[in-house]
């Protein structure tokens, strides 16, 4: 048993920053519960056949459990080659702070940016990050504790989560915004249908009121929690972020070899949204010649559509050792073909070139128009249509008031090509 400070968990961008089984270590299963023997369960297809590693379960006692995001001076050179700035976590991140009830994921995204957040501790972000999980004891309390500091804090500086959303100007003091949970780990995996720590913070937040809440999670053993989730957003604001990289079983399976299959993320969205919960679904991470095809994303935005999203939150991959390694590994095994192309493409840089990231904001931002999933953050399907409904009437009755003017020749405007590549999770270009 190791007694440390837990360590501050990676403050990057969405993704993440979260299943076919409610939480079973056998891959993408289709079981509708985790309990049933994997003969009894569907086949994939074409999907490979693997076998369900050992979990190893390490307790780990911590201090804290709820970590402020902290932020660095990072390059800006819209004002110079030199020129540096900072921003404040709720304008970089969409959060200020976060909770990872454990560390290490049983998914074992062969994508996964978290991976090196378990070199801190003493493990490696291959293996070990798949397979020795550390389980946080003493959560509940510990999370109760933490957030009666940050309350005090909260009260002091004037600054309410809940009260502004995140838009509110706070008179001293520094901005408290949401709390996310599970941004360097899948706070629904395999081990928390044994352990339940995710449980047991929810548990916290339902005799709070006040916060805003965001969770992340590939698995829909989330609806095992429903009546508490409505619990908590009774009293708070809460946002439930469902990950789907593809449809794609088959391939889902080599990305995310312990995560449960696309479907049934699909349906845990359609769950959640039934019972008027706030589920904006991550599409993440966009794999340029893997996941971002047109037709794929198309079927995709069709689906989430369909089950009533009125969001969809997109991500670009980014690799850093030593998810690179683990990637391009992946890649050798599986898509020998592009393995060069990333080798090029991720070789200066942990992040795509602006040119790339356009390409798929451009894609994405169609398809949003397309399947009426454009809107603000947190808004529902109805207030999103009722509010560009009247937008358009007022810009057709604006321009329905001015005089005809006489139009010269059209012109395109050049479009500005970065010139450089920006360095380090401040790019928050990646997320769109």
């Amino acid at each position: 048993m190791q007694h440390e400070k837990d360590p501050k968990p990676a403050a990057a961008p969405y993704g993440s920053p979260e299943p076919d089984t409610p939480d079973s270590r056998e891959p993408a299963s289709s079981c509708p519960d985790s309990r049933e023997s994997a003969s009894s369960c569907p086949k994939l297809g074409s999907a490979p056949e693997r076998s369900a590693p050992r979990i190893e379960a390490v307790p780990m006692r911590v201090h804290s459990v709820l970590n402020a995001v902290s932020t660095v001076a990072s390059q800006d050179t819209r004002h110079g080659p030199y020129s540096k700035r900072s921003e404040p976590a709720h304008r970089k991140y969409g959060f200020t702070h976060t909770i990872n009830p454990y560390r290490g994921c049983a998914f074992a995204c062969r994508y996964c940016y978290a991976r090196y957040t378990h070199e801190w501790l003493g493990f490696d972000g291959d293996e070990d990050f798949d397979r020795r999980i550390r389980l946080k004891q003493d959560l509940a309390r510990t999370l109760a504790r933490d957030l009666q500091k940050l309350k005090r804090r909260r009260d002091r500086s004037g600054a309410s989560s809940a009260g502004n959303h995140g838009a509110g100007n706070h008179s001293v003091g520094e901005r408290i915004g949401s709390i996310a949970i599970g941004t360097a780990t899948d706070p629904y995996q395999p081990l928390e249908r044994e352990y339940g720590l995710t449980r047991s913070c929810l548990e916290v937040f339902a005799e709070e009121e006040g916060w805003e809440l965001e969770i992340t999670t590939k698995s829909n053993l989330i609806l095992r929690d429903l009546e508490l989730l409505e619990r908590v957003a009774a009293k708070n604001r809460l946002t439930i972020h469902v990950t789907i990289t593809t449809l794609d079983r088959a391939l889902a399976r080599i990305l995310e070899p312990g995560a449960p299959s696309p479907r049934a993320r699909i349906e845990a969205v359609a769950a959640l949204t039934r019972a008027g919960l706030r589920v904006e679904p991550f599409v993440s991470p966009l794999i340029p010649g893997i996941t971002d095809a047109p037709s794929d994303l198309e079927a995709l935005f069709r689906e989430l559509a369909q089950v009533g999203s009125s969001r969809v939150v997109c991500e670009a991959i980014f690799l850093r050792s030593p998810t690179k390694e683990v990637f391009l590994r992946t890649l050798e095994n599986e898509f020998p073909d592009l393995v060069e192309t990333y080798r090029r493409r991720f070789e200066e840089s942990a992040f795509l070139s602006p040119v790339e990231v356009e390409r798929l904001r451009g894609r994405v931002d169609r398809l949003r128009r397309r399947f009426g999933l454009i809107g603000a953050k947190g808004e529902t399907r109805a207030e999103g249509v009722q509010e560009r409904e009247a937008q358009n009437e007022g810009v057709q009755a604006a321009s329905n008031s001015r005089p005809p003017r006489r139009r010269g020749p059209r012109t395109l405007p050049r479009r500005r090509v970065p010139e450089s590549r920006p360095e380090g999770p401040q790019q928050l270009a990646l997320t769109f």
